[in-house]
């Protein structure tokens, strides 16, 4: 993370801690290493799984070191504007993830969706106040080595069908929107 800033000091404001970015870099990196590197089905892999922990707290603790930005990622649940019991639920967790973010001294984050907006915004205000960021929150108490950003083995969770199917489902939706043009599609897994 520091090499990054560092190389892109005149070009970069900061980083993100997304989830399923640093998700697929394990996978890619790390595939043929054996069962110490298997994750478990990908909806029991939450921020606070501790490698994701490790991961998202060196992150604040390294972008505010060099004065830059850490945003957090992206809220992973979507509301539904037409089942209020999703609504509720994705808002609570919405809620729950804003909240570990802002108490961790991120400067801000991002929402896939816009009615996500004012929660993300309600919780990071509370924090905040009236201060733009909390890059003054250095996080000299965040002491995370190589071993615990790659603690795989400590994430909860287990590999079931149902995730095998539900993993290669959300694969073929995918890949069915990006060619027909959309370039995306919602999972509901």
């Amino acid at each position: 993370m520091e090499e990054i800033l560092y190389e892109l000091r005149d070009h970069s404001a900061g980083l993100n801690a997304g989830r399923w970015d640093y998700l697929f870099s394990v996978i890619k990196k790390f595939r043929d290493r054996g069962t110490d590197f298997v994750l478990p089905e990908r909806n029991a892999i939450t921020m606070t799984a501790p490698f994701m922990r490790a991961y998202t707290e060196l992150l604040v603790r390294s972008c505010h070191k060099r004065g830059a930005h850490a945003i957090g990622g992206m809220a992973a649940f979507i509301p539904s504007r037409r089942d209020e019991e999703v609504n509720k639920v994705a808002l609570e967790k919405v809620r729950g993830d804003k909240t570990r973010e802002s108490g961790d001294g991120f400067d801000g984050s991002w929402v896939a969706h816009p009615d996500l907006v004012p929660v993300c915004r309600e919780v990071f205000d509370g924090v905040l106040g009236d201060k733009p960021n909390q890059r003054e929150r250095l996080r000299e108490d965040v002491n995370v080595t190589a071993a615990d950003l790659l603690d795989i083995k400590a994430t909860p969770g287990d590999i079931t069908e149902a995730g095998l199917r539900g993993n290669v489902d959300v694969a073929l939706r995918y890949l069915a929107t990006w060619l027909d043009g959309a370039g995306a599609s919602r999972s509901t897994t």
